[in-house]
């Protein structure tokens, strides 16, 4: 099984950057990662604002919001990022702060997944064909 990714970028406290696969999920509120990915990052998790995520699971984990930059592309974005407490969770791109700035295109068929600016060209003539009722 396959399931959609994005590849976001980020700043090393050293200056150096790191990609990483988020895996985009829809149903998520807030970004999330896990708690080693934070030291690398330059953030002490705890002094950020704690929170209680639920998953799937149900079971609540806790985190730590931050704003982390990311770019996703060319796109450099500043999103609130959840470090939970666990190393065993997955890497998830959540929708605050994403999903309001880019027309996200899943392409299951080739399974590739593209994200466009809400300004662009382009993403107004998809705007335009989802107006439309082409079933």
């Amino acid at each position: 099984m396959t399931v959609p990714v994005a590849q976001a970028s980020f700043t090393l406290k050293e200056g150096d950057s790191i990609s990483l696969f988020l895996v985009i999920d829809s149903g998520a509120t807030i970004s999330a990662l896990p708690q080693s990915d934070a030291e690398p990052l330059g953030i002490s998790i705890h002094q950020g604002e704690a929170l209680a995520i639920s998953g799937i699971s149900g079971e609540p984990i806790k985190g730590w919001k931050h704003q982390v930059p990311i770019n996703i592309g060319k796109q450099t974005i500043e999103i609130p990022i959840a470090f939970l407490e666990s190393d065993f969770c997955p890497r998830v791109l959540g929708r605050t702060g994403v999903f309001d700035r880019f027309t996200i295109i899943f392409e299951e068929n080739k399974q590739r997944t593209t994200f466009i600016k809400n300004n662009a060209l382009m993403a107004k003539h998809i705007s335009e064909a989802l107006n439309q009722d082409n079933i």
